[in-house]
């Protein structure tokens, strides 16, 4: 046997150490690989598609709709995202259905979502706060309009509620269309009187008895 002091004892702790190198290096490059993925985990990007400074006209109670599209880094829409659309509890804005002031809707295979709302009889501006959450992935935006007791003819109002300059149109272009179908029928009536011809027969008259 060696004793405490013998020389090879400090030589066979350095072989043990040698040995034992190659099995402690993968779980700790595994450890790094884990950090280096959490650290750099990819985001979400968010693009407001609609509603973005829309003027909501309160007598109509209807919101405009807010439509958000999810996207990777490279720009591919992302299915499946939970997106969470949220209202103010208070002053100006609107709710959901059942009354909530918070919506989470799942992204189509386009990376779209929509959540309407029914707004409120306050006006003024707010913000509709836009989350979409998957994995590790997250992604934020914001999105502001406003509640109005005004319909802004040919403003940003008047556009984002175009039901009600579009039955006006279309009633004009009903009037027009029925005007001109009788100025149509009145002129080709005139000129077929106006057309009429008498074609005379060449020939001695013919007398008859009377009938």
């Amino acid at each position: 046997m060696m004793g405490n002091n013998s020389p090879m004892r400090p030589l066979l702790a350095c072989a043990l150490a040698i040995l034992l190198l190659p099995l402690q290096l993968p779980a700790r490059a595994k450890k790094a690989k884990s950090n280096s993925d959490t650290i750099h985990s990819a985001g979400l990007k968010l693009y407001v598609l609609e509603g973005k400074d829309a003027v909501n006209f309160i007598p109509d109670r209807k919101g405009t709709t807010p439509v958000v599209e999810v996207r990777d880094d490279n720009d591919l829409p992302v299915e499946n995202v939970n997106v969470e659309y949220r209202l103010p509890e208070s002053g100006p804005g609107g709710e959901f259905e059942d009354g909530k002031h918070i919506k989470t809707v799942l992204s189509n295979t386009a990376g779209q979502t929509q959540a309407p709302f029914t707004v409120n009889d306050k006006p003024g501006s707010f913000s509709i706060q836009v989350t979409a959450k998957i994995d590790t992935r997250l992604g934020t935006t914001v999105i502001p309009q406003s509640n109005s007791l005004k319909a802004l003819e040919g403003g940003v109002g008047a556009r984002n509620h175009r039901w009600y300059k579009d039955w006006r149109v279309l009633t004009i272009a009903g009037a027009a269309v029925a005007v001109t179908a009788v100025l149509l029928a009145t002129r080709k009536s005139s000129s077929s009187s106006s057309s009429t011809t008498v074609v005379l027969t060449p020939g001695g008259p013919v007398f008859g008895a009377p009938h």
